[in-house]
């Protein structure tokens, strides 16, 4: 068996995401061990929450507005009686390899989830990656995307 050392904080600050039982946990001074789960599956954007069809990408590229910087260009269009946002990705073969452009929509999607309550609901946005965005980091992708985002006026003010 293969376990894994956390720090322990307190018995609440460890939760687990998995799709049985929890694992074993054998626990020794401040650390917990936990034994290493192969598979996690989790969904971070719900499939209501996505654009996947073709006619959708189109009507969001032929009607909708667009904002950019070096790194992505996206596109927004309002939809009406809709109370959330949809999220369209486009990542170029020009980028790289398959791990390279699944890495990239990997960070696209965790920065929008971060994102998520700051951005105007009721629009659908596609966002197409350019070729600088294959050599950042996570950091470097949610900022860019951020700014492209306040750029195009579509991030709620931050309240503070």
């Amino acid at each position: 068996m293969r376990f894994r050392r956390i720090k322990q904080l307190d018995k609440r600050s460890v939760m687990f995401i998995t799709l049985g039982a929890l694992p074993k946990l054998q626990e020794e001074e401040n650390y917990l061990y936990i034994k290493t789960v192969t598979r996690l599956k989790v969904k971070l954007l719900k499939k209501e929450f996505r654009i996947k069809k073709n006619n959708d990408f189109q009507a969001v590229f032929q009607n909708g507005r667009s904002f950019a910087n070096r790194q992505f260009v996206v596109y927004s269009l309002p939809k009406e009686n809709q109370a959330y946002f949809r999220i369209g990705l486009s990542v170029s073969k020009k980028l790289g390899n398959a791990v390279t452009r699944n890495r990239i929509k990997r960070f696209i999607r965790q920065s929008i989830l971060e994102l998520r309550d700051q951005i105007t609901t009721g629009n659908d946005y596609v966002i197409i990656a350019r070729k600088p965005a294959a050599d950042m980091d996570f950091f470097e992708v949610k900022s860019s995307l951020t700014h492209v985002l306040k750029v195009g006026k579509v991030l709620k003010r931050a309240n503070r």
